[in-house]
């Protein structure tokens, strides 16, 4: 005998062990019932019914649907959460839950979020502090309507609003900072479907010089004040509150 049990030969129509096993006189242990495991206890071995590790049942159907845990031995296919491979989505169902939360840890000092190229290029973060960084792209709004930029409402009695600050970026030792420019885009010269050029319209430079791109006029024809009386050359039209008014100019000798 070679001192372990074997099962039977799979093939139904002999029920004996395979030929080159029975020549060396193991036993036949037959087949064990349905879904019954052979184990092994160090010295022979048996059949046994099998215990843990029976698998997971799946709640839910959604193709790419990306799985969460339900309980010991059922995970829940998502509905609203899907992924193939490529693209994420989340969509809520609900009018009133957020689609998708980020929560750091406590003193978090990583980025919340990091958006990156193909070469790995950081492109928008937002980082720990709540700022939200752009690498090299624009902030652009999309078409359809007017667009602002606000600081949001405060709450409360008597409570003053917050300043919005416009900063141009820094340079460093006698490198010169930014300058904050104004642009607007004119309508064109003739009717077409082209898409008008963008126009400086006002620079206020590093050195807080205010440089106007606009076009000033000759002193000829001035109704509000001769700007001559003035020993200005020219003026710069300006409205306030709906009222022209003329801003003599004068140049520097």
């Amino acid at each position: 005998m070679c001192g372990r049990t074997i099962p039977r030969d799979p093939t139904p129509t002999t029920g004996r062990c395979p030929r080159d096993i029975r020549s060396i006189g193991c036993q036949d242990i037959g087949v064990g019932s349905n879904t019954y495991v052979l184990t092994s206890d160090g010295t022979d071995i048996a059949w046994a019914a099998a215990s843990g590790g029976g698998g997971i049942s799946w709640d839910g159907s959604t193709a790419q649907g990306v799985a969460t845990f339900k309980d010991s031995d059922e995970a829940t296919v998502e509905a609203n959460l899907t992924f193939d491979g490529n693209s994420l989505l989340v969509v809520t169902g609900s009018s009133s839950a957020i689609p998708c939360t980020i929560k750091g840890a406590s003193g978090q000092s990583a980025d919340f979020l990091v958006v990156e190229n193909s070469s790995g290029t950081d492109q928008f973060t937002v980082n720990s502090s709540g700022h939200v960084n752009l690498a090299t792209g624009n902030l652009r709004f999309e078409t359809g309507g007017t667009r602002v930029i606000n600081v949001r409402e405060e709450s409360g009695t008597d409570t003053a609003g917050k300043d919005l600050f416009l900063k141009a970026g820094k340079g460093t030792g006698t490198g010169e900072g930014g300058d904050i420019r104004l642009y607007t885009s004119p309508a064109g010269g003739s009717s077409n479907s082209s898409t008008n050029a963008w126009t400086e319209v006002v620079k206020i430079r590093n050195d807080k010089i205010v440089d106007f791109k606009i076009a000033a006029h000759a002193d000829s024809g001035m109704t509000l004040q001769e700007a001559q009386t003035m020993g200005a050359n020219l003026y710069l039209e300006i409205k306030v509150a709906g009222t022209q008014y003329y801003l003599p100019l004068y140049e520097e000798p």
